[in-house]
């Protein structure tokens, strides 16, 4: 995966850990949204394994915000709101 610039990772609830994404790798977008097993694991402020992945140089993990809410529609909806501002 040397060559990957940008991963995008959403709802997967189940995934608990990212590959290897050390600095030999040109990873430049990191985005992973709605996945609480990876929130927990590389979230900037508590996350245990966030040094793995500071140096991407953007790199954004978001947890799902409704979690009562299991209505897909929505979170598609947020998720490429989320995109649509990311690229602009």
């Amino acid at each position: 995966m040397t060559s990957l610039e940008e991963l995008y990772i959403y709802h997967c609830k189940n995934l608990s850990s990212l590959p290897n994404m050390d600095q030999t790798h040109h990873f430049q977008y990191l985005v992973v949204y709605d996945c609480p097993a990876l929130y927990a694991r590389y979230n900037k402020e508590t996350g245990p394994d966030w040094s793995k992945i500071a140096h991407i140089p953007y790199c954004k993990i978001d947890e799902d915000d409704d979690d009562d809410n299991d209505d897909d529609d929505h979170d598609d909806e947020e998720f490429m709101m989320m995109m649509k501002m990311m690229i602009e």
